[in-house]
């Protein structure tokens, strides 16, 4: 069997937590929807979160939304060592700094950085798509829910 380690999630490094986030955005619905998957070293799911909002005026913008509500629940976690990707190249050139910041994610993006401050090592990765399947999947699901305001975070360990 030939696996394409290209498009193969990777572990985040020992006692690190890596947090896989995206949103859906489609021009004829009325919601967008936000999902994340949180993963340790080993693969194992350790929290996930799904919700359907408002729909977000772009893609990017319903990603940058799903990056923040990623970390926002991971701070208010208590987690320290975190690792959040996106398979949006320009949104983490953004959040790191090496791109200037668009008008329109502004408020978003200075939103994450006062979230990452509160978390004590971190860092902001861009993923290939193919390695953030899982994340993409949950952010659909929640095109699946009856209200449009809708959240689930669902733990699990072991």
């Amino acid at each position: 069997m030939i696996t394409n380690h290209i498009s193969s999630w990777t572990p985040p490094p020992r006692n690190w937590l890596k947090c896989n986030s995206d949103g859906t955005w489609h021009k004829d619905r009325a919601t967008s929807g936000l999902g994340w998957i949180c993963k340790d070293e080993n693969g194992h799911v350790i929290w996930v979160g799904t919700r359907a909002v408002t729909k977000a005026a772009s893609s990017i913008l319903a990603k940058a939304e799903a990056l923040k509500w990623g970390a926002e629940t991971m701070a208010s976690f208590g987690y320290n060592n975190i690792i959040l990707e996106s398979d949006s190249l320009a949104l983490v050139r953004m959040i790191n700094g090496s791109e200037e910041v668009w008008t329109v994610l502004q408020p978003t993006i200075e939103v994450i950085h006062s979230t990452l401050s509160h978390i004590q090592s971190y860092q902001v990765r861009f993923s290939l798509r193919g390695r953030n399947k899982a994340a993409d999947r949950i952010a659909k699901e929640s095109f699946t829910f009856v209200s449009s305001f809708l959240s689930y975070i669902l733990y699990h360990y072991g």
